[in-house]
């Protein structure tokens, strides 16, 4: 009798996750992302810079913007609430500390001459759901070539480390 309780409980758990399409649709079978266009062709702009990320990310990530920066999500991991964080790239506002799972890329400079580390971060730990690990990893293996090609816009500066 348990494990028919336990069967039942897992085809109920199938049938809510194949009931919300949005997240099926991004998280469905993909095991050999080789396919999608890797080419550095989607702008994303936060207030002070911009950064060039995959074509294919328009699908899958989530990029918003923060007050002093951008933060980029899996998107289907996200939406299962497993995480999903791939990178923040964030002006630093005080004295930086090099702490773990941050990254100092340099300096930006706003147009009236203040000057603020720029730093990524990313995940101190797995931030995916099991079965969004191969699209999540493939998308991490992007993340040295996004951070080549940030742009200072609106009057500021970047000053690579």
């Amino acid at each position: 009798e348990k494990a028919n309780i336990d069967l039942i409980r897992e085809a109920e758990r199938e049938a809510e996750l194949s009931s919300d399409l949005t997240y099926h649709y991004y998280a469905s079978d993909l095991t050999d992302p080789t396919d999608l266009d890797t080419t550095l062709g989607y702008t994303y702009s936060g207030s002070a810079f911009s950064v060039k990320l995959p074509n294919y990310w328009k699908n899958y990530a989530s990029a918003q913007q923060l007050p002093n920066g951008i933060v980029c999500y899996e998107k289907a991991s996200m939406q299962a609430n497993c995480g999903g964080l791939l990178f923040e790239l964030v002006m630093w506002d005080g004295e930086y500390d090099h702490l773990p799972n941050y990254t100092y890329l340099g300096t930006m400079t706003s147009p009236e001459g203040e000057t603020f580390p720029l730093i990524r971060y990313g995940p101190s730990d797995v931030q995916f759901a099991m079965e969004n690990m191969v699209l999540y990893n493939y998308m991490e293996s992007d993340i040295s070539r996004i951070m080549a090609t940030i742009q200072a816009i609106n009057g500021w500066t970047f000053n690579p480390a």
